[in-house]
């Protein structure tokens, strides 16, 4: 088991960075939760069969056996977890939960069902997709809410669930935790962040001068804030004035830990602003295009691990994936770290026609990249990239 957690751990961490550039909005600013998308997925391929699996499995990395995974990502979950302390005062709390809302008559295999329960999904419940959607997406919405205290309030809308849904695979990360050194509020003043553009802005920087984990390369720097307990982690990754487009094009798992294998403590002078923001993506389209088209066709997916047939030109009725849906709200600022991330994979019905030195200076006064990774399971939780603060 180690050895598969590990490569489980390296898999999710270059899918990370394959997700990157597919997600990334010109001028805009971006964050996901790589981990929280490939558990939701992760449930979705317990249950895929034949051709189906096989495009997963590839475009997700999973290459070991389904029998290997699940408990896998059952250890990995409990691993992230429990390193992490749980709420009590302003300890750091880092906390996942996963469910299934099934629609009352669809049958799931009882093979299926068991893999979600043992390995991930606290929860089944039945809701009416097909004559009640705005109770159905009020009871998903809800919880997500609860589960992320109040981060993620609409994860799924109304308009988006139909006669043909059958099943939504859900998945909520929340991570709240104060900075190992917090800074100060006094020391923070706005200073100018210069934009891609050329532009500047003011914004609010805030000010820490400690010893702390830092690295440099031929067209970056990178320090680590530890949050409360070590366990968790921002990486700050600032690319050299007029390379970012280069480094960001660099990126990849391997990199990333490459980065992280090479820092080392100084004292360092940092200079970076709060900031806050909030992602949705819909992920159907990038997923198909980086390898696994059939799981998104009607006329081809196979997930008959869930019961049911697989879906064929002319056959009966099956399950495919109708949507992948993600959100994130992450905000920072002088006292820690705040962030969410929900995952939905939704399934449908289709029928068979339809488709102690000086102290290194780092100011953060231009645009920069980050990481929220935990240290000792060595899995990168959440990526970010801060164009406008």
């Amino acid at each position: 088991m180690p050895g598969d957690v590990d490569r489980v751990v390296r898999d999710i961490n270059e899918f990370a960075f394959d997700l990157y550039p597919s997600l990334s909005r010109e001028g805009q600013n971006l964050f996901y939760s790589p981990y929280s998308i490939t558990l939701a997925l992760a449930m979705a391929y317990a249950g895929a069969r034949g051709e189906t699996e096989i495009q997963m499995a590839q475009t997700l990395y999973f290459d070991v056996s389904q029998e290997q995974l699940h408990p896998v990502f059952s250890s990995l979950g409990l691993s992230l977890t429990g390193h992490v302390l749980e709420p009590n005062g302003d300890e750091a709390l880092l906390k996942m939960a996963s469910s299934v809302w099934t629609q009352p008559g669809h049958d799931l295999a009882p093979g299926f069902l068991d893999t979600l329960a043992a390995n991930y999904a606290e929860q089944v419940w039945q809701v009416d997709f097909r004559r009640e959607p705005e109770a159905a997406a009020g009871q998903i919405n809800d919880w997500a809410a609860d589960e992320t205290n109040g981060r993620i309030k609409h994860l799924v809308s109304p308009a988006a669930l139909s006669e043909i849904t059958r099943m939504i695979i859900a998945n909520v990360i929340y991570f709240r935790a104060p900075w190992q050194h917090v800074f100060d509020d006094i020391a923070t003043r706005d200073r100018a962040f210069h934009l891609l553009n050329g532009s500047e802005r003011p914004v609010p920087m805030m000010r820490l001068e400690e010893r702390l984990r830092y690295g440099t390369g031929d067209n970056y720097q990178a320090v680590e804030l530890s949050y409360r307990g070590q366990e968790m982690v921002m990486i700050i990754l600032l690319p050299e004035d007029g390379k970012f487009d280069e480094f960001e094009g660099s990126l990849s798992g391997d990199s990333v830990t490459g980065i992280l294998d090479n820092l080392d403590y100084a004292l360092v002078s940092l200079t970076m602003p709060r900031f806050e923001m909030e992602s949705a993506f819909r992920l159907s389209d990038t997923l198909s295009d980086m390898g696994m088209p059939d799981a998104f066709d009607g006329r081809a997916a196979n997930f008959s691990g869930m019961g049911g047939p697989r879906c064929r030109p002319q056959g009966d009725s099956c399950l495919f994936i109708s949507d992948v849906l993600h959100k994130t709200f992450i905000s920072v600022n002088e006292a820690g770290t705040e962030a969410a991330a929900a995952t939905t994979t939704s399934f449908s019905l289709a029928e068979a026609e339809e488709p102690e030195l000086t102290p290194v200076d780092v100011v953060v006064d231009r645009p920069f990249l980050f990481v929220i990774h935990h240290r000792s399971a060595q899995v990168i939780l959440f990526v970010g990239r801060v164009l406008d603060p």
